[in-house]
């Protein structure tokens, strides 16, 4: 479905917002990264009759800076554009007294400050006490902001500034260590924005947050105000349709200000992870000691003027260094009873592999849990010997593996320096200066076999940025923003050569039970270098009751990438534990255990692209209970050039290629193509609307309807870097027999070198398949990536409508209805070159490949689509300087046919997220529960301070300067499916074997769980609820994610005493308890049918972020306390 389809139901609004871009075009260009706050009222005197042409001052606390404007002929005004902070609302008019206010601007939020005047002389003034409003009234986005107080008493783990949005209604904390650390009403964890002072702070490669080496996004000592927006029907939102999440940092005023802070933690303030308290160590005879760990975190801040009320300065320094403890969950090693048995039968049934296999069961010997707890048939039934069971007693008396838990270690640091200049060159003009740097080392991978496959990562990063302010007069204003940023984001193992030395590949196994080997050297050297430099404007013009704005954002990206070594040293899979034990496949077993290795021809290359969006709006008071917006946005996304011309692709559509063998492989491929792909959509049309109504002071109705779109990710264009020739991709024994050993003749490893040797020599020359095939016996055609004609940008319609209520004075509710519904979303479709050999297999009727020159064909397309529909009620209470929280909870369902556009898993610890289409027929099975689909989510975030002001001395010291701050998180079970590579190998052809598309296991009856799937003493599923593999001729009979797992329950805590040293300096010592009652969250369970766990909890599972970064496999995953102390002035 293209745009084009969705023009039609905006008719009238379309031509409407057309005129107002077209109108504004003629303007100064303008903005769309919210930066800045509006205030907005009605000036009345006391019978409630509004005042015109009445004078209203806006000046700064902190620096003095104002604005000036004057009132409507309806009693209207409006400030635009207003840097966050706190302010001073001044009146005047003759025949009235002065008045004036204390208001707070929050980013990205319209207050509304509707002032009464009092007769009298101009000469007297009435102080009015500022109390911000329960209830927006202004636009229907769907805001939360935090204000400073909020951000400096909430505990934030790692001092991640994402953290913040956790709490936002609608959010859904990611807690299966995937991608994105967020969902937002069922859109993708991948279409979130995060801005900077309006500067992107994204990884534009796999649209997430730009973070450093401990995947953190540090900063939030640096931060002033934070506004998380969904549903922006404003137009300025845009480029991705999740979630915003805007960020403003801290500046200098007329008084010095700062911080120094300090946090620790260590092993002694942990709590053991739940498999670590399960798990017997063999060498005590009790449970595996909490491993040594250890937290350092800093921070400090200094701000104030240069020259007074003209020029200010702000510096930030953050950083953290930790120590980490191994590896999650169970890991598995052989027994020594195994390992023998093996090395003498390799020994006699294949002729020299045994040196290769006495490496393999040494590494496994010397590993730090080695000789580990024999399995028992309560962790497997066939004692981790999977198909190999029953053979001289292994799986019945005999145990193959035995299991432990890590404590491998490995050390991370990161740390930045963040300085701010503002400068008010006049009332009119005000410019403002920020640069940051970050630095250093990640642990990317902590192997818990050998350390030797450890893996890390030199991450420094730089981003600079101008901010601009002019005001023409009291109703224009334009912001001008220009940035830019680089950073450097590579991964290698610590010692590459190393580590194949010490064994020249990586080893999985999709049988028995045994942890693979080798790390994740087949993911090594890869990463990116990235520039990226923006510009961004916006142009506000108050003309009656209505607000026009206008703006573009034009972002670019230059990025070296340095895909090319990914699978470099070759990936050995044992898909069969019998033919590991025999050292080579079973004669004629076209899908048995298997060699891919890719070699590569190119070294790393620049890629080059660009997004630009257009927008223009009109924000109209109707009156004073109705608000309106009409919005149009235009957004277009470059097709991505290599300057070495440097893609590869198919000479078109795999559907319109000539498939004859006999047409050469250099005329079915193209190479030394500038573009990644054939065709891209010029640009996006996203009209919307939103309305405010006010039923009485106490009552809001709020609603809108829109079309958001998504950026493409730029990993995508790696599948066309990465295509033969450039990177030719080679699998060794597809026709089973093969040895699995390297250095052994016509060994899998050997067959695959074989066939890239001679493909490459034969592309040059113009070979066809029957040529290579006659001169390598057994050649394996190349694997490709492939495109649709067109690539489009995922789209999603969002609407919704919400009452809200203020119930008394300083506490409201809410109750909010949600939808979407997604289309063009991308999917991975691996079956266009698919055949089966005993056919039909489900709606596979070839006998022979489509195209036998290709193995594997992937082709991403925008089939897909998703729904989303929930509902929100949140309740918010503001008691003074007390007391303030936010109560979020939300019932619904998302459904889709591939989560985060089949692109990065959601889901990536145990088990991954399905990233591929499931049948080669849409919806088919596809269309199922979408990866971060909860039924149940509850957030929450409070602030509670102590009262001062006690009369007795004593009590004051006592119960005085407490403060509790806290964040809830709960939500039901993540879906998941079953999967049978059993079947995959039984049924489906061996030169196509769809690797990346696995059947689901078909289901014997009704789809149940056991124990609620949240006790690993009791397997979710077994085996025998499924029909077996060998009957099943269907990619399953149920939906994807038909089951679900365990839930996921959270509460963090900060508890601070504050004692004051002087009049504006403060001590602060306290605690952060994260995972506060040390509750037990489990990963979702083994989900393949040949696993000998299958169904089996191996894992405990942590929020997005913790105190020890992200993404770095920790099991910390009980309690932390982390002690703190802090100086504020």
């Amino acid at each position: 479905m293209t745009n084009l389809s969705i023009r039609s139901p905006f008719g009238r609004f379309a031509a409407f917002s057309a005129i107002l871009l077209l109108a504004g075009l003629l303007l100064p260009a303008a903005a769309q990264s919210v930066i800045t706050g509006d205030i907005v009222g009605t000036v009345s005197d006391e019978s409630n009759a509004v005042v015109p042409d009445v004078t209203v001052t806006l000046t700064s606390v902190d620096t003095s800076a104002s604005n000036t404007t004057r009132t409507s002929a309806l009693g209207f005004y409006r400030f635009n554009l207003i840097k966050p902070g706190n302010y001073k609302i001044s009146v005047s008019h003759p025949g009235f007294r002065s008045l004036q206010a204390p208001v707070a601007v929050a980013i990205g939020q319209v207050l509304t400050a509707n002032l009464q005047l009092q007769v009298g002389q101009t000469s007297e003034t009435v102080e009015v006490s500022g109390v911000a409003p329960m209830l927006q009234t202004e636009n229907a986005n769907l805001s939360t902001s935090y204000d400073p107080s909020q951000l400096s008493a909430l505990p934030i783990a790692g001092g991640d500034t994402t953290s913040f949005a956790y709490s936002a209604p609608g959010i859904v904390l990611n807690s299966g260590a995937g991608y994105g650390n967020f969902s937002a009403y069922g859109l993708p964890s991948t279409a979130n924005l995060f801005t900077t002072n309006g500067n992107d702070s994204m990884d534009p490669y796999m649209n997430l947050n730009n973070s450093g080496a401990l995947n953190l996004s540090l900063g939030s000592n640096e931060l002033q105000e934070v506004a998380v927006v969904s549903n922006g029907y404003t137009a300025q939102y845009g480029r991705q349709a999740g979630a915003q999440m805007d960020a403003s940092t801290k500046s200098g005023g007329n008084q010095f200000h700062g911080n120094v802070l300090y946090w620790w933690n260590g092993r002694a303030l942990n709590a053991n992870d739940w498999f670590g308290n399960h798990t017997i160590d063999p060498s005590t005879g009790k449970s595996t000691p909490r491993p040594f760990a250890n937290n350092n975190q800093w921070a400090a801040s200094v701000g104030g003027p240069v020259v007074k009320n003209k020029l200010f300065f702000f510096v930030d320094a953050e950083g953290i260094r930790v120590a980490l403890p191994g590896v999650s969950g169970e890991n598995y090693i052989p027994t020594s009873q195994f390992a023998n048995y093996v090395l003498a039968n390799v020994d006699t049934t294949t002729p020299g592999s045994l040196p290769f296999y006495q490496n393999i069961f040494n590494l496994y010997k010397g590993a730090s849990g080695a000789p580990g707890t024999p399995v028992t048939a309560a962790d497997d039934a066939n004692l981790g010997c999977g198909d190999f069971a029953g053979t001289a007693g292994f799986g019945t008396t005999i145990p193959c593996a035995a299991k432990f838990v890590s404590l491998n270690g490995n050390q991370t640091n990161e740390w930045i320096l963040a300085t701010r200049v503002d400068y008010n060159i006049s009332n009119s003009d005000r410019l403002f200066g920020r640069f940051k740097e970050d630095h250093g080392t990640q642990a990317t991978g902590t192997d818990p076999i050998n350390p030797v496959f450890n893996a890390s990562s030199v991450q420094p990063s730089y981003e600079g940025q101008l901010n601009e302010t002019h005001i023409f007069n009291g109703t224009t204003t334009n912001s001008f923003i220009l940035s830019g940023m680089w950073y450097k984001a590579l991964f290698s193992a610590t010692d590459l050569p190393k580590a194949l030395a010490t064994f020249p590949t990586t080893m999985s196994f999709g049988d028995g039970l045994f942890t693979g080997l080798g790390g994740a050297d087949n993911g090594y050297p890869q990463g990116r270098i990235v520039s990226q430099y923006q510009i961004t404007d916006d142009f506000s013009k108050m003309i009656g009751n209505h607000s026009l704005k206008v703006g573009i954002n034009f972002r670019r990206n230059l990025i070296s990438d340095y895909t090319y070594g990914a699978n470099t040293s070759g990936t050995l899979n044992m898909m069969s534990m019998t033919e590991f034990v025999n050292g080579s496949q079973f004669p004629g077993d076209a899908w048995a255990s298997y060699y891919s290795q890719s070699f590569a021809n190119i070294n790393a290359v620049r890629i080059k692209m660009y997004s630009m969006g257009l927008y223009a709006q009109d924000q109209w008071k109707a009156s004073d209970k109705l608000s309106l917006t009409a919005a149009l946005r235009f957004d277009r996304n470059s097709n991505p050039v290599c300057g070495s011309n440097c893609f590869t692709r198919m000479a078109g559509p795999f559907q319109t290629l000539n498939h004859d063998a006999a047409v050469p492989y250099n005329q079915a491929i193209r190479t030394g193509l500038g573009n990644a792909f054939q065709s891209m959509e010029p640009f996006v049309f996203s009209p919307r609307l939103g309305a405010a109504y006010s039923l009485n002071p106490k009552t809001v109705l709020r609603g809108g309807f829109g079309l958001f779109t998504d950026l493409y990710m730029g990993l995508i264009v790696d599948r066309f870097i990465t295509n033969a020739p450039n990177i030719a991709t080679f699998e060794g024994g597809l026709n089973g027999g093969a040895p699995l050993a390297l250095g052994v003749a016509d060994s899998v490893f050997a067959q695959a070198a074989g066939s890239n040797q001679a493909f490459q020599s034969g592309f040059k020359n113009g070979a066809t398949l029957a040529d290579l095939e006659g001169a390598v016996p057994g050649f394996s055609p190349p694997s490709y990536n492939t495109m649709g004609s067109k690539v489009l940008n995922p789209k999603f319609l969002e609407w919704n409508f919400e009452i809200e209520r203020e119930l008394v004075k300083n506490y409201s509710l809410s109750l909010n209805y949600v939808g979407n519904h997604g289309m063009d979303v991308m999917t991975d479709n691996p079956y266009p070159n698919a055949y089966c050999k005993n056919c039909p297999f489900g709606p596979i009727t070839n006998s022979d490949a489509p195209d036998a020159r290709f193995a594997q064909v992937r082709q991403i397309t925008n089939s897909g689509w998703s729904n989303y529909h929930g509902l929100t009620t949140s309740f918010k209470a503001r008691i003074s300087k007390s007391f303030q929280g936010q109560f979020n909870y939300t019932w619904s369902h998302g459904m889709d046919t591939c989560s985060n556009n089949c692109l990065l898993p959601f889901v990536s610890n145990t088990i991954g997220s399905i990233r591929y289409q499931i049948t080669p027929n849409l919806p088919g099975l596809a269309y199922g529960a979408s990866d971060y689909d909860v039924r149940h989510n509850f957030t929450a975030n409070y602030v509670y301070t102590a009262k001062d002001n006690w009369s007795n001395p004593a009590a004051k010291y006592v119960l005085g300067g407490w403060q509790f701050a806290g964040t809830i998180f709960y939500h039901s079970a993540y879906p998941w499916s079953a999967i049978s590579t059993t079947v995959r190998g039984l049924n489906l052809g061996n030169v196509t074997p769809l690797r990346n598309g696995t059947p689901l296991a078909a289901f014997a009856g009704k789809p149940q769980t056991f124990g609620g799937c949240g006790n690993p003493d009791i397997p979710c599923v077994t085996q025998d609820q499924f029909l077996d593999p060998s009957l099943q001729t269907n990619f399953g009979n149920y939906a994807r994610n038909t089951l679900r797992g365990s839930g996921f329950f959270d509460t963090d805590l900060n508890v601070t005493k504050n004692f004051n040293l002087g009049e504006r300096v403060k001590l602060g010592i306290g605690a952060n308890f994260f995972n506060l009652f040390n509750h037990p969250n489990f990963d979702l369970p083994v989900n393949s049918y040949a696993a000998g766990n299958f169904g089996s909890i191996i894992s405990t599972v942590t929020p997005a972020t913790t105190p020890y970064g992200a993404f770095l496999g920790v099991p910390l995953n009980g309690r932390i306390v982390q002690v703190n102390g802090r100086v504020t002035f």
